[in-house]
């Protein structure tokens, strides 16, 4: 994640050498090690993919009920 505003060409640079960092072998296998997924991909599917979640696990504390207190 960048700041909202970073020029589309870093945003392009940093997610090729995310991309890169995330597909070399140690990474892999790190990342098979903890039953993670990675969210790679364009910078649009992983915007697509950060809205998603953040919808579904909205619904998921709405749904419970749960309140937060200060």
């Amino acid at each position: 994640m960048v700041k909202h505003g970073t020029p589309d060409h870093i945003v392009v640079r940093l997610n090729g050498v995310i991309n890169k960092a995330l597909a070399a072998p140690r990474v892999q296998d790190s990342i098979a090690r903890l039953s993670a997924e990675t969210a790679g991909g364009s910078p649009a599917e992983f915007s697509a993919h950060v809205t998603a979640q953040v919808k579904y696990w909205a619904k998921v504390v709405r749904d419970s009920g749960m309140t937060m207190h200060q």
